[in-house]
Order: structure tokens, then sequence, then C-alpha cells
């Protein structure tokens, strides 16, 4: 925090349905669907007069899918 702006850091985990092949192919057992879980990390930066206002500009969100290619 300085005298004009509150920074938060926010980490957690996002939850991804990730689908192989169309609705009709999972559908006739020839596609298929799995869930994965990536970390991310977000940044926001909001003006003291006004903090609890967040708009998507505000914030500056990386998630690491790097798991996925391992």
């Amino acid at each position: 925090m300085d005298a004009n702006t509150i920074y938060y850091e926010v980490t957690g985990s996002v939850v991804v349905e990730l689908q192989y092949g169309s609705g009709s192919d999972v559908a006739n057992d020839i596609g298929s669907r799995d869930t994965d879980e990536y970390p991310y990390e977000a940044e926001i930066e909001l003006p003291i007069s006004d903090p609890l206002t967040v708009t998507a500009s505000d914030v500056r969100v990386k998630v690491d899918t790097s798991s996925f290619y391992k």
C-alpha cells in the first residue's frame, strides 16, 4: 500500500473440465472428459479512495498450466 493505491496479491487454483472430441463423441464413448487443476496468482491495484470496486482491467491473472504438458 502507498499513499494512493492498495495492492492485493491473491493465490488459488482453478479446476477445469477438458473435453476431447465433440459432445456427441463423448456421448458415443469415442471422446472423453477429464478434469485438471492449475494454480494461479492474481495482482490487483485499486485506489485507496475506492478499494472495493474491482473491474477486469484492475486484475492481472497468471495461470500456470505447465503441468498439462508433463
